[in-house]
Parts: structure tokens; C-alpha cells; sequence
């Protein structure tokens, strides 16, 4: 059962991206919003709401859309991928970790489709290995097989938020406000990696839509994780409480 959110009149003038960071504060936050789309309809670049100047202006491919009010995120703006990637200029090799995706993606493009990658294997990527609208694969330094994390962001209909978290050797992953998968970790030194938004160095296009993508350099706790959530959830309609 979907739960439903009001929000404050001062709470719906900020972007979700704000209200994140003004509580949360990330290391880097790139949001789909209309001022943020650098180079109008046809995205390329997304400003990061935290402050530290590291934005997303190259595109590899074809260029994201932009769609000003999505009603399957209750109305906010999204960006809508088909072909092409955002990254990063900057490059990043943290220890703990915690990367968000708020996306949508109803249909299978493909049997490889990355959300988010910051080096495929040698450091952190969310992606799609099989031909199953609803499954994906999160994974930190995972090397061999079986490369990550399979879970379940059921319904491929409505968005979702998922979150990829390293603490120490702990990798967990949480799918809209609850934990999904746990494991420990074999790696212990991420590689240096742009982060790549809806594709990735080795292909897999995404064709769906992301709303919003987070990255800390630390790795927030549980308690966080869900406040988060329900952020996400007052601000896109996502999933059920925690």
C-alpha cells in the first residue's frame, strides 16, 4: 500500500535535491531539476546542488531529455535517457561510500543497462545483467563473478530509490527506505572513476528516467538512510514507509 505525503508550503518550494542536502549534506548531488539543465531540453550538464563545484558536464552518446513535470514522480522534473551518459569530470576513489539513483524504468532495453559507475569491477556501479524489468545488480570492487548484489525494486512501473552503501568491508543495499542485500566486501581500494550517470565505460545504456543521484564520501547510517527516504518519498510518492 502506497502512502501519501503532505508537504509544507515552504517544504514544496524547495527542490528535493536542497532539502537533502541542507539536512544530509553529500559529497555530490546532481538533480533533474529545471535550472539545473544545462543547455536547455537537450541535457549537457547537471549542476550539483552540495556546493563543492562538481558538476556533470561531458555527455557520451545521445544527449538525455529533460521533462519538466513527470507525472510518475509526482509532477517533478526528470531527465530521460536513450543512448547517452552524464559524467563527471572529477574523479573520485573514496573508502566508505553510499551512491543514491531515484529512477523509473518500466521497459528492458537491453540485458546490460547501468544506472550509476564509477569504474565497472574496480570501484562502485548499480546496473541490469539479465532481461528482468525489476532486477539489479549493485556492486562494490567486485572483480569476478557474481559482480554484486542481485535485488528486487518490484513494479517496474513506479519509481524507486536505491541505495548502494560501503562501511568498511560491509556493502549493503537498500531498496526504497529497506534493507535489500548485505555482504562482506573482498576489495579494499576503490580505482579512481568519473561517476557516470545512466551509462557506463563498458556500454549499457539506461532507456529509462532518473530524477535524482547522490553520492557521499562517507557512509551514512541506517537511521539516515531512512530519513532519506522519506525525503524522497514527500517529494516523489516512492514505495511504502520504512
Amino acid at each position: 500500500m502506497r502512502t501519501s505525503n503532505v508537504m509544507a508550503p515552504e517544504a514544496q518550494r524547495m527542490t528535493v535535491a536542497d532539502r537533502i542536502v541542507a539536512n544530509y549534506a553529500p559529497s555530490a548531488l546532481w538533480v533533474a531539476e529545471p535550472a539545473d539543465l544545462i543547455g536547455g531540453t537537450a541535457i549537457i550538464g547537471w549542476r550539483d546542488h552540495s556546493g563543492n563545484g562538481v558538476n556533470c558536464p561531458t555527455i557520451t552518446g545521445t544527449a538525455p531529455t529533460s521533462t519538466a513535470a513527470d507525472s510518475n514522480f509526482a509532477n517533478r522534473p526528470v531527465v530521460a535517457f536513450s543512448g547517452g551518459y552524464l559524467s563527471t569530470t572529477a574523479t573520485f576513489a573514496d573508502g566508505d561510500l553510499c551512491l543514491l539513483v531515484v529512477f523509473r524504468d518500466p521497459s528492458v532495453t537491453g540485458t546490460y543497462e547501468v544506472l550509476v559507475d564509477l569504474a565497472y569491477a574496480n570501484n562502485a556501479t548499480i546496473y541490469r545483467t539479465s532481461a528482468t524489468a525489476d532486477s539489479w545488480l549493485c556492486g562494490i570492487i567486485e572483480p569476478i563473478s557474481p559482480w554484486g548484489q542481485s535485488v528486487t525494486a518490484a513494479d517496474g512501473g513506479r519509481p524507486h530509490a536505491l541505495f548502494l552503501r560501503r562501511s568498511g568491508t560491509t556493502h549493503d543495499v537498500w531498496v526504497d527506505g529497506k534493507q535489500a542485500a548485505t555482504k562482506v566486501g573482498s576489495g579494499s581500494t576503490c580505482t579512481a572513476a568519473t561517476l557516470k550517470i545512466g551509462g557506463g565505460a563498458s556500454g549499457g545504456n539506461y532507456g529509462g528516467s532518473i530524477a535524482l543521484v547522490a553520492k557521499w564520501a562517507s557512509s551514512p547510517t541506517d537511521a539516515t538512510l531512512q530519513a532519506i527516504t522519506r525525503i524522497l518519498r514527500a517529494g516523489y510518492m516512492i514505495g511504502e514507509e520504512p
